[in-house]
């Protein structure tokens, strides 16, 4: 199965704004752990889709809800590190990487594709 086709957005700027989220950390810690997991399934559900631009917003609104919950919930990190092991963030890190360079690269393609579209009689 091929990736697949871009359809969220033009850009990698756009999709980085769709990515964003306002409020993620609640006075729960067991919630947002929860709310946590689910944006990780997400992404990986994407994955198995080859939906590179979800996986891509899932990831990134996984990495920044983690950072933001280890500094409002210093004093449960042994928590938080028990239910996202460092492994499986390191490996959503360069996941985003990745995902973000073959994104540009699909982003740009589509560009020039549409601009030989446009070059034609």
């Amino acid at each position: 199965m091929d990736k697949k086709p871009v359809y969220l957005c033009k850009n990698i700027k756009e999709l980085q704004k769709k990515s964003e989220i306002s409020k993620y950390v609640t006075n729960s810690i067991m919630k947002t752990c929860e709310t946590l997991s689910k944006v990780y399934e997400q992404y990986e559900k994407s994955l198995l889709e080859k939906d590179e631009e979800l996986a891509y917003i899932f990831v990134m609104r996984f990495l920044t809800m983690l950072c933001e919950v280890k500094k409002s919930f210093k004093s449960d990190t042994k928590y938080i590190n028990v239910m996202f092991d460092s492994q499986k963030v390191n490996q959503a890190f360069e996941k985003a990487d990745k995902l973000k360079e073959s994104l540009q690269a699909r982003y740009e393609l589509d560009k020039q594709r549409e601009m030989e579209i446009k070059k034609e009689p």
